[in-house]
């Protein structure tokens, strides 16, 4: 049976049980409040300043369901979710969120919501409407979203004080029409445009300057910082590199070098590159000392993220030095960069508090949600930033490792089970991962050393996988069949020297026996597809076929036996049935499995 997507339902969910649940007395702030949902929030707050509606409701739903706890700005994520809801056309949503969010603070209270003041507008107007229109209100002719936006003609009139900066705005863009390359006058553009909150047209204004002017270091590293908040980090780390090229060497230690410099680690890393991060945070630490990080121009989030990966860099070097002091000389050979920790290794496991508990237990849900909706660079971030306030979340690391075995990323995968593996003999296998994270080692050996490295693995974790423990595990049939041969000793069976030798059809005592020869024997999985009337039979880890390809029979309501390649290494019996599907065994043989139709 297929399963649905639960991602955007989940997310409905979480929703209503904000809605419906009751919040009485909340503190004004708490300063428990997970980074994670304030950067949803902002993340939400961006997207729908930029017209991406659709996405701005994702993001605030999450940031909706996990600041109930923090008044003000829970406040803040009801407004703006509510009219990311309503442009979006789910009207339903955008009622329920302005319906929560006058009973806290009444329709007065609106004004008081620390949002835009253009959205304000905006939010009154839309809490007014619901307010007097009856359920049915989205069927209501002639409702548009833009009626809820002032139009310009009228803005212009009640501008006020902001008439200045609309003049100025004005001004500024027709400079920029007629004066092609003026550098100045595009970049107080762009930054005008961004107090005016117009995300996009500042996104274009920079786009215009690094076209006009590409020699300009300022107009790419600017950019770059709109292209890693859309989370766009191939995009941005190209801006990045540009910049940092084209700066001089009087600019190597200026705080936008830093920056620039901080913002291309922080994107390799967010890409998955390793060794491009290693090679590039050397130079970080040879400009700057490690109090310098606060300075750059950057949030307090990505300040922290930057400042864990540099750490080990400049212990390292300290280490170093301390070392070259002790032995009276310095060192002559290059030392080899440390890596980042993946786990605190080595250290007692202390029991976990219950906000680390409750923090962990909320970003692994968000985390399947994200996988739901496949959306994989989402889910990793979500790990990532779990791990970077308890770097001692174990199955965070796993779960990270899982995600990159999948993308294909073996070498990084390798090296998370095996810190998963070391952590689990040194504190205790309590989350249950051991034998998980050895069998993907596994795994991960036979794609990057090949199936010698696989095999010797294999028997080296031997005791944690054999028996009935390989069977529990979550991995792919053809997987746990794989590293069964490797146990077994049967490389010609490991490397996918196993053959579906014949299909024997006979009736019996019993019914209609359909016997499978598979040499070596091999795992299998079976299934019904009740609508194209099937009894499928999948044989894994196996190269070739002998037997015939289709073995008509017209028995028992089986009309025939087919056999091919369901994919690489899978092999596939299909049984045709004409009629009902009829009741079936499969049992195991010794030279493979038989099916018994009764």
């Amino acid at each position: 049976m297929r399963k649905k997507p639960l991602g955007r339902g989940l997310g409905v969910l979480l929703f209503s049980l904000c809605l419906f649940s009751p919040a009485p007395g909340f503190p004004l702030s708490s300063p428990q409040v997970d980074p994670f949902y304030l950067k949803a929030l902002a993340d939400g707050e961006m997207l729908l300043a930029a017209g991406d509606s659709a996405d701005a409701v994702l993001r605030l739903e999450i940031a909706v369901f996990g600041l109930q706890n923090d008044r003000p700005n829970l406040l803040k994520a009801l407004g703006t979710y509510a009219l990311a809801a309503y442009k979006s056309g789910k009207i339903d949503k955008a009622r329920e969120a302005v319906g929560q969010l006058t009973g806290l603070i009444g329709q007065a209270g609106l004004a008081e919501v620390g949002l835009r003041e253009a959205w304000k507008t905006d939010l009154a107007k839309l809490a007014a409407y619901f307010a007097g229109t009856p359920a049915e209100a989205e069927r209501t002719p002639g409702i548009r979203v833009r009626t809820i936006s002032r139009p310009k003609a009228e803005a212009d009139k009640k501008a006020g004080p902001e008439d200045a900066g609309q003049k100025r705005l004005a001004e500024l863009e027709k400079r920029a029409k007629s004066e092609r390359g003026n550098t100045e006058a595009l970049l107080e553009l762009h930054g005008l445009q961004l107090r005016l909150g117009d995300t996009r047209a500042a996104k274009k204004t920079l786009e215009k300057l690094v076209r006009e002017v590409p020699r300009e270091p300022r107009g790419h590293y600017l950019l770059g910082k709109i292209l890693y908040a859309e989370r766009k980090f191939k995009h941005a780390l190209g801006r990045f590199e540009k910049a940092l090229s084209l700066s001089g060497e009087e600019e190597a230690e200026s705080p936008q070098f830093l920056t620039g410099l901080g913002y291309s680690i922080l994107s390799l890393n967010y890409l998955g590159r390793r060794p491009d991060v290693r090679e590039k945070c050397p130079q970080f630490i040879e400009r700057a000392p490690e109090e310098w990080i606060s300075r750059l121009d950057m949030g307090e989030r990505d300040r922290a993220v930057l400042r864990n990966i540099l750490a080990p860099y400049y212990k390292a070097r300290e280490d170093e030095k301390t070392a070259g002091s002790e032995a009276g000389k310095t060192e002559t050979g290059k030392k080899e960069e440390a890596a980042p920790p993946l786990l605190q290794a080595g250290k007692k496991e202390e029991r976990r508090s219950p906000v680390q508990t409750d923090a962990a237990a909320r970003a692994y849900g968000v985390f399947d949600q994200y996988l739901q909706d496949n959306d994989p660079a989402s889910a990793r971030r979500t790990l990532e930033r779990l791990l970077n306030r308890y770097p001692s979340e174990v199955r965070a690391v796993f779960l990270l490792a899982r995600l990159e075995y999948r993308q294909g990323k073996f070498e990084e995968a390798r090296e998370r089970f095996q810190a998963v593996i070391r952590e689990s003999r040194q504190n205790g296998d309590a989350e249950g991962l051991l034998a998980e994270a050895a069998a993907y080692l596994v795994l991960c050996l036979r794609e990057t050393k090949g199936h010698e490295a696989a095999g010797a693995a294999a028997l080296l974790y031997r005791r944690d996988l054999e028996g009935a423990v390989l069977d529990g595990l979550g991995l792919e049939g053809v997987d746990k069949q794989l590293i069964r041969d490797y146990l077994s000793g049967r490389r010609d069976a490991a490397v996918g020297e196993r053959t579906l030798d014949k299909v024997i059809v006979q009736e019996t005592g019993e019914g209609l026996r359909i016997e499978i020869v598979c040499l070596p024997k091999t795992a299998f999985r079976t299934f019904v597809l009740e609508r194209d009337r099937k009894i499928i039979v999948d044989l894994f880890n196996v190269s070739r076929i002998l037997s015939e390809r289709v073995i008509p029979v017209s028995k028992r309501g089986v009309q025939a036996v087919r056999t091919g390649m369901f994919q690489e290494n899978t092999a596939r019996v299909v049984l045709d049935i004409q009629g009902d599907v009829p009741e079936y065994v499969v049992r195991e043989t010794e030279s493979g499995l038989a099916v018994l139709i009764r």
